[in-house]
C-alpha cells in the first residue's frame, strides 16, 4: 500500500504551455481554499447559474483518457450545476462502463465539451468565451492544481481569489467580437 501510495503521488501533472500548475502535495486532498472558493459562487450567484471548472477529476490524469472522475466538491460546495465535473456517478457513466463496472474511469463522453471548457481555462480566447457564455456558463473555478491562465481577463471578470483558486465571471453581455486574444 506504501509503495502504491508513494508512486501515486510521484505521477506528474501534465501541463499545457503557456499555461501554470500549483501541484498539491496530496493531489486528492481539498484545501480550504477550494471549499471557500465554491462556497464564495454559491453567495454571489443565482440558483440557475451554470459554473465550469478545470478540476474534473480526483487524480491529475488526463480526462480524456480516463481519470478518476469521483470529483463534486464545486458541485457540492456551491450548490450549483457545473458544465463539467466528476461523471462517475450518472446513469450513461454507468451504461457505456465495460461490463456495467468501473465507471470511475470512463472518459467523458462529450469530449468536444470538455475540450472547450479545458481550453478557455488554460488558453482563453474571445471564441472559446462567446461559446461558454452561449451554453449557459456564467462562473469560471480555475483551480490552481490543474492548468490554468495567468489570466482570464479580457473574456472574464476577475471576482474571486485564494493561493488554491481563482473565480471569474463570464458577463452574458459582453461583445467578444470587440476582443482580441490574450
Amino acid at each position: 500500500v506504501v509503495a502504491l501510495l508513494v508512486g501515486w503521488l510521484a505521477l506528474p501533472l501534465r501541463s499545457i504551455p503557456a499555461t501554470r500548475i500549483v501541484p498539491m502535495r496530496f493531489p486528492t486532498a481539498v484545501s480550504q481554499g477550494q471549499l471557500d472558493a465554491a462556497r464564495w459562487i454559491r453567495d454571489h450567484s443565482g440558483i440557475e447559474d451554470l459554473v465550469m471548472t478545470n478540476r474534473h477529476c480526483i487524480t491529475p490524469r488526463d480526462p480524456f483518457s480516463g481519470c478518476d472522475s469521483r470529483r463534486w466538491l464545486v458541485t457540492a460546495f456551491s450548490e450549483r450545476q457545473l458544465l463539467v465535473e466528476g461523471w462517475t456517478a450518472t446513469p450513461r457513466a454507468t451504461r457505456i462502463a465495460p461490463h456495467g463496472r468501473d465507471s470511475i474511469t470512463v472518459p467523458y463522453w462529450k469530449p468536444d465539451i470538455l475540450r472547450l471548457n479545458d481550453d478557455f481555462i488554460a488558453r482563453p480566447t474571445a471564441a472559446a468565451a462567446e461559446k461558454l457564455a452561449g451554453l449557459g456558463v456564467r462562473w469560471v473555478y480555475a483551480d490552481h492544481t490543474r492548468p490554468y491562465a495567468a489570466t482570464l481577463e479580457p473574456f472574464a471578470v476577475h471576482r474571486y481569489s485564494n493561493a488554491d483558486v481563482d473565480v471569474y465571471e463570464l458577463p452574458a453581455e459582453l461583445d467578444y467580437t470587440d476582443l482580441n486574444p490574450v
